[in-house]
């Protein structure tokens, strides 16, 4: 195997043998979406569902990749010498300038503690990533009892966070295949949000 296809089969086993309770969720977010896709609207549920579940593993990927990027830092102290293998991310594309991994281990990247919500290194001081895995599932759980206006509420403030992180990324002039991912999934899910809930306001107003 090819380094990069190396690291994601890495990746794969990271999450089943270290963290299972991620796997447990992706279990249940891929069940979640094959109920959604029975719903009254299948195109726009299906459509959704997927994103979800595609945001969902982009998300717990850059989780591994932040974590195996503190890893190495903390073996690079340890060992002047270098003796160990480097890590490099499948994101990581030095052709195009592209560095996730870089662009993860930013200040902002745990915006909980640089906005001061929480301090650092609190227990509640998580990745982005991670808040984004937690932002799909409820999403989806949203879209199961069709609750529109949170579920509009929810794609909203996703959205204000999408901005904010887009901008950056532009004046920071970094390169980031994931999250810029993420970024386009979380604008299709705010658009189909608006829509789902235009057409509920729609029906309400019908005699």
């Amino acid at each position: 195997l090819s380094p990069k296809f190396a690291d994601l089969f890495q990746a794969l086993l990271y999450f089943t043998e270290h963290k299972l309770v991620h796997v447990k969720l992706l279990l249940i977010l891929g069940l979640l979406c094959r109920r959604g896709s029975r719903l009254t609207l299948p195109k726009m549920s299906t459509l959704r569902n997927n994103l979800c579940l595609l945001g969902f593993i982009l998300s717990a990927y850059a989780v591994y990749v932040e974590h195996k990027t503190n890893e190495a830092a903390h073996e690079a102290e340890n060992d002047p010498l270098n003796s160990f293998e480097p890590f490099v991310a499948l994101c990581d594309i030095e052709s195009i300038g592209a560095s996730c991994s870089s662009t993860f281990n930013l200040p902002q990247g745990k915006l909980l503690s640089y906005f001061g919500i929480v301090p650092s290194g609190h227990l509640l001081d998580v990745p982005n990533a991670a808040l984004g895995m937690l932002y799909y599932i409820i999403t989806v759980l949203l879209d199961q009892i069709q609750n529109k206006c949170v579920s509009l509420a929810l794609a909203c403030a996703g959205m204000l966070v999408t901005v904010y992180l887009a901008v950056l990324l532009t004046v920071l002039k970094e390169i980031c295949i994931v999250c810029w991912s993420t970024h386009v999934i979380n604008s299709i899910l705010l658009f189909t949000s608006l829509k789902q809930f235009w057409r509920k306001t729609e029906k309400i107003k019908k005699p």
